[in-house]
């Protein structure tokens, strides 16, 4: 099940982003880290209402932010979006139990938004990952996504990839 996060989910989804970058981490990525994300950006999202998770057996497994927010870095000349902003939705911090990774949650939460975005009159997600996250990548690829170009955030020094789906 799919729903809204409460103060209350605050505690596990962050032991799972923590949880989550340590393995990131290990794996050769530091996309994230110490100071992203960080329990204030989860209880932002919850605040704004754009925080949803997966509950799986009474269990978080899952996470997801989904709003129209889209940092200033997708005006890139290098990004070839085919979708105004006005028109598309995004989702940021995808987050899955790395316990219960490869079981179809982060295809779920993907779907999810694009249901909600559909439903909210959008005609596409834009989306971006670090250029090393191979794992994101194939992920959206093979939820339909196409690779739009790259771009830089400042304080990285790996580029990021831009994605977009027509939902």
């Amino acid at each position: 099940m799919i729903r809204k996060a409460t103060q209350n989910d605050l505690f596990h989804i962050h032991d799972m982003a923590v949880r989550a970058t340590k393995r990131m981490n290990a794996e050769g990525s530091d996309q994230w880290d110490k100071t992203y994300p960080t329990t204030e950006h989860f209880q932002k999202d919850i605040h704004l209402g754009s925080l949803y998770v997966y509950e799986h057996d009474e269990k978080l497994i899952g996470s997801i932010t989904i709003d129209q927010s889209f940092s200033p870095e997708y005006g890139a000349a290098t990004l070839k979006w085919n979708t105004p902003q006005a028109s598309a939705g995004t989702f940021h911090r995808l987050l899955v139990d790395p316990d219960v990774r490869k079981k179809g949650t982060a295809k779920a939460l993907i779907t999810f938004a694009e249901s909600y975005f559909k439903e909210h009159g959008c005609t596409a997600l834009q989306i971006d990952t670090y250029s090393i996250n191979h794992k994101a990548q194939r992920l959206f690829e093979s939820c339909g996504f196409t690779n739009t170009g790259e771009f830089y955030f400042p304080g990285k020094e790996t580029a990021f990839l831009g994605f977009e789906k027509t939902i």
